[in-house]
């Protein structure tokens, strides 16, 4: 909860797309509600169009359940920024470092939160709400706390949007699975249950990605006959043998074994978001929190185990072709080496995070995202053709993914 002082105020943000600063009044009746770390409240403002949400977060703060340390709510506060930015919903943000709150200035989206409406009636809102956290996870965003009130239903109920990125990470795969356990978790008793007037089911979301990867396919036809070309020889060189295909082979297998070290790296961090999260939460006793911590702790060393394997085998494979090349050329060590580049980059962005995490200072992680915010574009859809709308599970994939799809 934010300090009365704060309540009928006014504070100034500057507008990105043109620097043009906004006095935005914050007014007590207008206030929608608080979460861990702060509150919003609906604004508008002359010279901007339609109505705006003024987030405010206390970088001080601490809340019932979640006791982070200051610096990890200022790179949270800060990373939220991005992704409203990658998903075009910010407008402007104010760090004020003399009171310690990050002021987040947003577009409003109308429409009701998934657990005020009745799914007995309406059993499609759930599935609506599905579209828009596969639509998250498509721009690279894993939203990490997909539960019913983050997530919007228009007025009309024919389409979602995901809302509150506070503890949302970049996209991976294994993080990807984690949001969806999750969304199902906080809707149902048991992720096993799946009762087709409690909204979701296995055919659903069978029938969601047939669709998604034949409008793919059809917008993509080149590009993914390209990858299918490229896949389907990586895995015949491979599973072929060296006796047969010679060079080929090895390379494939060395490919494969490549992509498995990284997917490891990825399923690890995963883990460590997890129990990294719960060593934090206040819900747990203070011995479950150390044991927590214990296991982050040891998930972190694990990474650090892959970046030096991965490192090894690099170095390795560089002495060999460096010592090598002299006399001849070796493709084999040359592709090697690139094969193994993408798995220790995979581990050095975790690294990263890491220092960011624990070590980085408040002014190196302000100067940092401010940076990158001020340089990145406007996120557009990958997607970029209008499909035919022939009944209504089609309907709601085309309107979640969002129009307008042509940058021109």
């Amino acid at each position: 909860m934010l300090p009365r002082k704060t309540v009928n105020s006014s504070i100034l943000i500057k507008r990105l797309s043109d620097n043009h600063v906004l006095n935005i009044s914050l007014k007590s009746e207008n206030k929608l509600g608080h979460g861990s770390f702060g509150c919003a409240y609906q604004v508008s403002h002359p010279h901007q169009q339609g109505l705006m949400v003024c987030k405010i977060i206390d970088l001080q703060g601490k809340s019932k359940n979640f006791h982070l340390p200051p610096r990890q709510l200022l790179r949270l506060s800060y990373r939220e920024v991005a992704y409203l930015q990658k998903v075009g919903l910010l407008i402007g943000y104010f760090h004020d470092k003399d009171t310690h709150k990050m002021y987040i200035l947003m577009k409003y989206i109308k429409g009701r939160p998934e657990y005020s409406i009745n799914k007995a009636k309406h059993p499609e809102v759930e599935y609506l709400s599905f579209c828009a956290l596969r639509k998250l996870h498509r721009t690279g965003i894993a939203h990490m706390d997909p539960h019913q009130g983050n997530f919007l239903i228009n007025n009309t109920l024919e389409y979602a949007s995901a809302i509150d990125f506070g503890l949302a990470k970049d996209h991976h795969f294994f993080r990807e699975i984690r949001d969806y356990y999750k969304f199902l978790k906080k809707r149902h008793e048991s992720v096993s249950t799946f009762m087709l007037h409690h909204g979701l089911t296995i055919s659903q979301l069978i029938h969601f990605y047939c669709d998604e990867i034949q409008e793919h396919i059809r917008n993509n036809q080149w590009q993914v006959a390209r990858q299918l070309f490229i896949y389907s020889v990586i895995i015949i060189c491979a599973l072929t043998g060296a006796g047969t295909l010679g060079v080929a082979s090895v390379i494939a297998q060395r490919i494969i074994i490549s992509t498995l070290l990284q997917g490891l790296s990825e399923l690890v961090e995963t883990f460590e978001d997890i129990y990294e999260l719960r060593a934090w939460n206040q819900i747990y006793s203070a011995r479950t929190q150390r044991y927590y911590q214990l296991i982050t702790g040891l998930l972190v060393v694990t990474q650090g185990l892959l970046f030096a394997l991965n490192l090894y085998r690099l170095t390795s494979s560089a002495n060999v072709f460096f010592e090598e090349c002299v006399a001849n050329t070796t493709p084999i060590e040359l592709a090697n080496i690139l094969t193994q580049i993408k798995p220790l980059v995979q581990s050095l962005l975790h690294w990263k995070a890491f220092f960011e995490k624990y070590l980085s200072s408040e002014n190196t992680i302000c100067e940092q995202y401010e940076a990158q915010i001020a340089q990145n574009a406007v996120y557009l859809p990958q997607f970029t053709a209008q499909t035919q709308i022939r009944h209504q599970r089609t309907r709601a994939i085309s309107r979640a993914y969002a129009p307008p799809l042509n940058p021109h």
